[in-house]
């Protein structure tokens, strides 16, 4: 007999749940805004740019990673038939887990953010992050040195390459040093940070959701239609395929930009190579399910892993078509990217979550499955829902793309303001926001399924003899790897630290001759990523006529030597800044801050009034200026705080000339001096 830990695994489903639908429920309210922009909350808390962030980390961190934990908890158990390793690490896990997301949820929205993408939690929450991480990562480990398998089923690959495989990435990416308990920099600078964040993006998408997913259709999908794997070879195949090749996309993220075009077209081959073994996958679940036998396709878990695996096959074809530089510099920064996303959080890892769920809610509280109907209305509405956001945005972006770049015969654009390429999309983000509802929708009706199934049984820990695992035999040429575990992560590692480390190292470092932000512009650069204002606004001109006729000079790798965190961005709500510098008044700066509809009619930029009550902390930012010149930042002997006062008094000033009234100290003053330094060196655009 067997007593597996169950109350884990039901632990952490129950919190994907609970996150999943304050996600949910977020990125609604973000679609409702961008939708009716003038009509914004006035609160900070609730503005786009916090909500952005917000609910991308709570679909990351809170939802898809607790179902990961609940499945691999789960499954892990079954497949090396002995009881996890540790409760109390398990449950310090769960708890600790929630604790950090709750926290990332609260300071985050407060503007306590780095600013970087699916990385805008502060250091303290990085180390937390990362200790509990390991704790997670011992637990599984030493768990499966306990096995009585004899050895290591190919879902046991893919959650040991995703365990360190993350653990790495996350590492490199949150370093930084410290400017205070919610303030830090990070140690990469300019296009060298812009890279890592490119890289840890790729990586997240790889090791966090891809292969952990990937691990448990390997392990469910096989036990739910009572048959073994299709192909077992060609699931370890694909297994190196994806390790080796996914950490060299990184570079077709930043085409037409400074980054070294051999870093751009080495990320293009790898995205095309990854669309073998991303097929692979999709063609071994599809015919493990096989058409035969036509009652199977009625269990809702069934439906969700079709669909899910049908995402994953659309998914690699969208990355691998968006890795063309041709393609990707009429799409990059639209909605396309943002249909490309969703296509990966509502088709592949939502579907697969939602097909565990369907079998593990039964199977831990010990209840049948409350309504199957209920179940496959719920694959009903989630499969229009995902079809109608991805249309929505595919349309919308290759809409806006194409008017972005569209000329006259006279060599002119057609839109020269931007704003003229935003104000047709209002109808497609309708449909945005009909999808994004239907989902949540249908994700309160999955709720209810769960709830009516839950409330019939009990969650408990089962005690069950050994049961009989529909696996494969060992495959003789793997079988040093499939009998240790250490070996295979080794393994794993050492493939991404040498692929890493081929592309990371030759990248350009900072340079010591550009003059640095003003302590004022500097602090208005803060209060730029508190906002959020980078993901509406790319800080990027690329390397192409139609770019530059629009923006300005295409932007060069040294222009970027001071800025920590690089913020070249994912999308364009708004026009890129970069060369924005000079080319307006202050007062034009404060109008477009405070009433942006009254200077651009149409725009869902929303306004920051809030910016003229905040005051500058003086001590914050004499700690923030001493960390930067420990970071290699050239400043002087002056004190940053009489500097700061100095530059903000000219513009207060300048302000007042126009009888608008606000205090030196205000937070706006250090914006709008922020924006006037984009794209100006030695005092020239």
């Amino acid at each position: 007999m067997v007593q597996y830990n169950d109350r884990i695994s039901g632990r952490f489903l129950q919190a994907t749940v609970g996150w999943g639908l304050l996600a949910l429920f977020l990125g609604f309210y973000a679609a409702f805004e961008l939708k009716f922009g003038s009509g914004q909350s006035q609160k900070a808390f609730l503005s786009f740019g916090r909500l952005r962030p917000l609910h991308a980390n709570l679909m990351v961190f809170a939802f898809a990673a607790n179902a990961i934990f609940a499945g691999v908890y789960h499954s892990v158990q079954r497949l090396c038939q002995t009881r996890i390793w540790s409760d109390h690490l398990a449950q310090i896990h769960f708890w600790a887990w929630q604790i950090i997301q709750l926290t990332g949820l609260v300071t985050v929205a407060l503007g306590y953010t780095q600013g970087r993408p699916l990385a805008e939690f502060e250091w303290p929450l990085d180390i937390a992050l990362l200790l509990i991480w390991g704790l997670f990562s011992l637990n599984l480990f030493m768990t499966l040195h306990r096995r009585r398998t004899p050895f290591l089923y190919v879902a046991l690959w893919f959650y040991i390459a995703a365990t360190v495989g993350f653990g790495l990435i996350f590492t490199v990416n949150a370093l930084a040093w410290p400017a205070g308990p919610g303030k830090s920099y990070p140690l990469f600078v300019g296009v060298a940070d812009a890279m890592i964040q490119a890289w840890y993006g790729q990586g997240v998408n790889s090791f966090l959701l891809t292969l952990p997913c990937l691990g448990l259709m390997y392990y469910f999908l096989p036990k739910i239609v009572k048959k073994p794997l299709h192909s077992y070879p060609l699931a370890i195949l694909q297994f190196w395929a994806l390790v080796l090749f996914s950490v060299w996309t990184a570079g077709a993220r930043l085409h037409s930009t400074s980054l070294p075009e051999w870093m751009q077209s080495l990320g293009l081959v790898f995205c095309l190579l990854l669309l073998a073994p991303g097929w692979a996958a999709v063609i071994n679940g599809l015919l493990t399910i096989g058409r035969d036998d036509i009652k199977v396709w009625r269990n809702p878990a069934v439906l969700f892993f079709g669909l899910g695996l049908a995402s994953f096959g659309v998914y690699v074809l969208f990355e691998a078509l968006l890795a063309f530089k041709s393609i990707h510099i009429v799409v990059q920064y639209t909605d396309v990217i943002s249909a490309q996303t969703h296509l990966m959080m509502m088709g592949w890892v939502g579907s697969m979550i939602c097909g565990m769920a369907y079998i593990l809610v039964p199977k831990l509280w010990q209840h049948p499955l409350y309504s199957r109907n209920l179940g496959r209305i719920h694959f009903a509405i989630s499969l229009l829902s995902l079809v109608l956001m991805v249309l929505a945005l595919g349309i919308s972006g290759v809409k806006q793309g194409w008017s972005w770049l569209a000329m006259q015969d006279n060599g002119l654009l057609v839109y020269p303001e931007f704003i003229s390429t935003v104000r047709p999309l209002k109808s497609l983000h309708t449909l945005r926001l009909v999808s994004a509802g239907l989902f949540l929708g249908g994700s309160l009706l999955a709720l209810y399924n769960f709830f009516q199934t839950a409330r019939r049984g009990q969650l408990q820990d089962a005690s069950k003899p050994v049961e009989e695992l529909i696996l494969p035999e060992p495959q003789n040429r793997w079988e040093r790897l499939e009998r240790r575990p250490e070996a295979l992560a080794l393994a794993v590692v050492a493939l991404m630290i040498i692929s890493s480390l081929i592309q990371l190292l030759p990248l350009p470092s900072p340079q010591t001759d550009l003059k640095p932000y003003t302590p004022l512009a500097q602090y208005g650069r803060d209060v730029y990523i508190r906002e959020g204002c980078h993901s509406c606004h790319t800080q990027v001109v690329r390397m192409a006529l139609k770019e530059e006729l629009r923006f300005g000079p295409a932007s060069q790798g040294w222009e970027y030597q001071q800025d920590r965190p690089a913020l070249w961005g994912q999308r364009r709500y708004g026009p890129d800044l970069h060369r924005i510098g000079g080319r307006y008044p202050h007062l034009w700066h404060y109008q477009h801050l405070i009433t942006p509809q009254t200077m651009t009619s149409g725009t869902p930029m929303p306004a920051y009034p809030w910016l003229l009550k905040k005051r500058v902390n003086f001590k914050a930012l004499a700690i923030r200026h001493a960390t930067l010149r420990k970071l290699g930042v050239r400043y002087g002997n002056e004190d940053p705080v009489l500097l700061y006062q100095e530059e903000a008094k000219k513009i207060q000033e300048n302000l007042a000339q126009a009888q608008i009234t606000v205090e030196a100290e205000a937070d706006l003053i250090a914006l709008i001096a922020y924006l006037q330094k984009l794209g100006v060196v030695d005092g020239k655009q």
